[in-house]
């Protein structure tokens, strides 16, 4: 458990401090899905080197299936980093995230490309967490069995910080403890092993034969364990052997750069053929302010490969580092040289992506279709049969549809108040008829798959083609760049090429992005592109479930939940497909449960909770109240509970009113309204009365903080639901309330200087108090 808790230590960390993102992986009975998908994949990459092709794509498709699995899950994570800063405009912090969205090429005016974005922060999230959760968890094994060392090391930050917060000044204060990380990482590496295979028959320093394709494993970690450097005790913990002096001594006997030097040493030191046979292709980047080294590396090594008997696979690709784009680079080269290449000297039809060869174009698939017209159902499995029991508007004809759901769960899925529903949608009819239509396909049609890579769509059987449409695939997913450009290819006139190749270059954000443009509304925009139907489903994205907060307690009914939800009609797929559901339908959902602190208090006699909404966000905390109101049947004693409710007014989405109204008369609940469309001087004095002239949340907050305070006081948690917009100004307002309302609660700095201020002081209390006593839930 201590290297799953260092795990989450790492990633939030990391993420936190470089985007500022929060996974809040502590909050969570278990790992956040991208440790468990990062470490699944790495796992199953290095099962797959030493296998033949056959075994990850035939024998082994369970495998192969969770390996791309947990690459869209790593993606999916990358892209929801992404897209939490972009519907931050307004944020001004500077970090790693800020830099790769933000920075322009002060030559070229080019920006990195959300998918070069989103590969570096992959990579930068695994590396940066994995290595260091595993060095901590070592460091901290050493330093239980050396109390000494223990001892020392926190008598060294004891020194230093005291009983403040540790400062990013400090880091370079500590030198005992960066001699601890050192000695830690010298006997435990935390990339112990690789593997490698033999090419040829060989006999390893004329003692250790090993024959063709044998693996063999380069135990790493016994490279920093030699007498001949570290003395006698090379095997033990020793700290002192790590501090700043020592290391820099040591450090000096090795060369600048030794994994790269003594490769080039190595390779320029051969003189005849000695690598006859060898087939290769080199990829190199560099920066060309460096202007004596630019590319000389890369061009070195390819020149001097093929000078001692090598067979150069292609040309040389390079990237300037300086143009702000070597993964597209890196990309683009892949396509257009490197796979080509490997076709006409191997034969393969595919590569090993799975994607189009260059010869092939965009529009190539790894999917060969055929239609049939036998009738027959395929619906995913990875949810369970629920039913809907009913469905009702919970809005007047003014208001915004918001919509109530009940529903009928599957036999042993059990939830609590405040946990998710997810539920796997399915496309509208308007949009699969759309693609029928474009394809000119019939309703009743039905498609075999077959594939030679790894797909979510049904293979080798014969489905509905509307099944396939409706259950398998994204219609309304906003199209990606590659996916314009395949339509660009596929387009057979020069104005319409000309629009597309401005929709996936500068006009990408703007027009496409944005406006969450699809594949199909692209389709029918340019008439004359001419693509497969193949070709169109190699392009969209496998259905994906959508999470909604549960509205209902256990209490009320275990078999049972309610959903509530805003029916944008403007919005893709969940929304319309919940509201298309009418009783008796059925529906695939599962339980996802939510952050550990986004659950009731389990001493609900002791501590009171505030509750804090608007419009939709109201569903979780409509479970709480039923739950309350449910302990409180049963003859239970609670704690206060104020929910402070934003909407338009009473008359048009003024929520559940009759529920809440019985579970205030019977004190589970006292509810605070703020009505945003309430004309407050037409002389309605109930409503002026109700709302206090509130128009929204926020304000209805300040205005009763003196209630609010009172329960913080007694030890109250506070809940928040609904939109980015919402938890932002609701998080102003507590900071400004703990600033003036509470000034004696909140601890000094130590002395003056950025921090000290009341309400900077403020915002360190309610930082420190955040997913402990301050909860949050917020949407897009």
């Amino acid at each position: 458990m201590a290297g799953d808790n260092f795990t989450r230590l790492t990633l939030d960390t990391l993420a936190l401090c470089s985007m500022n993102f929060r996974f809040n992986s502590y909050y969570h009975d278990n790992l956040y899905p991208f440790i468990n998908a990062t470490n699944d994949f790495l796992v199953e990459s290095g099962n797959r080197f030493p296998r033949p092709a056959i075994a990850n794509h035939v024998i082994l498709r369970q495998a192969t299936n969770r390996f791309w699995s947990d690459i869209q899950t790593m993606r999916e994570t990358a892209q929801a980093v992404v897209r939490s800063r972009k519907e931050d405009a307004g944020s001004a912090r500077k970090d790693l995230l800020s830099a790769m969205l933000d920075g322009v090429d002060p030559k070229t005016g080019g920006k990195l490309s959300d998918d070069s974005i989103i590969d570096n922060l992959i990579t930068f999230l695994i590396a940066g967490h994995e290595t260091t959760s595993g060095m901590l968890s070592f460091a901290f094994y050493q330093l239980i069995k050396h109390p000494g060392a223990y001892r020392r090391a926190q008598k060294e930050v004891d020194d230093l910080v005291g009983t403040g917060p540790i400062r990013a000044e400090h880091m370079n204060k500590l030198p005992y403890l960066s001699a601890v990380l050192r000695e830690t990482l010298r006997l435990s590496p935390t990339i112990p092993i690789i593997a490698l295979r033999a090419r040829k028959d060989d006999v390893i320093g004329g003692k250790y034969a090993i024959s063709k394709d044998q693996i063999v494993l380069a135990f790493l970690a016994k490279t920093h364990l030699d007498p001949r450097v570290f003395g006698e005790t090379a095997s033990e913990f020793d700290p002192e052997r790590m501090l700043d002096a020592n290391f820099e001594r040591r450090n000096k006997e090795f060369p600048d750069n030794w994994n790269a030097a003594l490769f080039c040493g190595w390779l320029t030191s051969l003189e005849g053929s000695e690598l006859d046979g060898l087939s290769y292709a080199v990829y190199g980047c560099g920066h060309h302010d460096w202007t004596q080294t630019f590319h000389r590396v890369p061009k070195l090594v390819d020149t001097t490969i093929r000078a001692r008997g090598g067979s150069r696979i292609c040309d040389l690709g390079l990237s300037d580092a300086a143009q702000g784009e070597m993964f597209a680079d890196f990309e683009q080269w892949e396509y257009d040289v490197f796979w080509p290449a490997m076709k006409v000297k191997y034969g393969a039809a595919e590569t090993a992506h799975g994607e189009a060869t260059h010869g092939e174009g965009q529009l190539a698939s790894a999917l060969s279709v055929h239609f049939s017209a036998p009738r027959s159902s395929t619906l995913r499995q990875d949810v369970r049969e629920a039913a809907v029991v009913s469905a009702k508007t919970l809005t007047g004809p003014r208001g915004s549809p918001k919509r109530h759901l009940e529903i009928q769960m599957p036999d042993g899925m059990a939830y609590q108040a405040g946990d998710y529903l997810a539920v796997l949608p399915v496309n509208p009819k308007e949009s699969i008829d759309r693609a029928l239509r474009r394809f000119q396909l019939a309703r009743d049609a039905y498609i075999t798959i077959k594939a030679n890579r790894q797909t979510t769509l049904p293979t080798n059987s014969s489905v509905p083609v509307y099944d396939l449409l409706g259950y398998y695939v994204e219609l309304a997913q906003p199209a990606t760049k590659r996916g314009i450009l395949a339509l660009h290819e596929a387009a057979k006139d020069d104005a319409a090429k000309q629009q597309l190749q401005a929709l996936a270059g500068p006009l990408y954000t703007s027009e496409a992005a944005t406006k969450r443009v699809s594949i199909l509304d692209l389709l029918h925009r340019f008439p004359s592109v001419d693509l497969p139907f193949s070709s169109f489903l190699a392009l969209l994205p496998p259905m994906r479930g959508r999470q909604y907060s549960i509205s209902s307690s256990p209490l009320w009914d275990a078999q049972r939940t309610t959903l509530t939800y805003w029916n944008r009609q403007h919005v893709g797929v969940a929304s319309s497909y919940l509201a298309s559901l009418a009783p008796g339908d059925k529906m695939r959902v599962s339980v996802r449960l939510s952050y550990a602190a986004f659950h009731l208090p389990s001493d609900v006699d002791k501590t009171p909770i505030v509750c804090i909404c608007a419009g939709t966000g109201i569903a979780p905390f409509r479970g709480f109240m039923q739950e309350r109101a449910a302990q409180m049947a049963a003859g239970r004693n609670l704690a206060p509970a104020l929910l402070f409710f934003g909407c338009r007014g009473p008359s048009s989405d003024d929520l559940y009113r009759d529920e809440l109204d019985k579970w205030q008369a019977m004190g589970a609940v006292e509810v605070r309204r703020a009505y945003s469309r309430v004309n407050f001087g037409d002389g309605n004095g109930s409503v002026v009365g109700e709302a206090c002239r509130c128009r929204y949340v926020d304000d209805r907050l300040w205005h009763d903080r003196a209630d609010l305070m009172e329960l913080w006081d007694r030890g109250a948690k506070v809940f928040v639901c609904g939109s980015r917009g919402i938890g932002e100004r609701v998080k102003k307002v507590f900071v400004k309330m703990l600033s003036l309302e509470r000034q004696d609660h909140i601890p000094g700095d130590a002395g003056p200087g950025p921090g000290s201020s009341q309400e900077q002081r403020a915002l360190k209390l309610f930082e420190s108090i955040r997913n402990q006593r301050y909860a949050t839930d917020v949407f897009d």
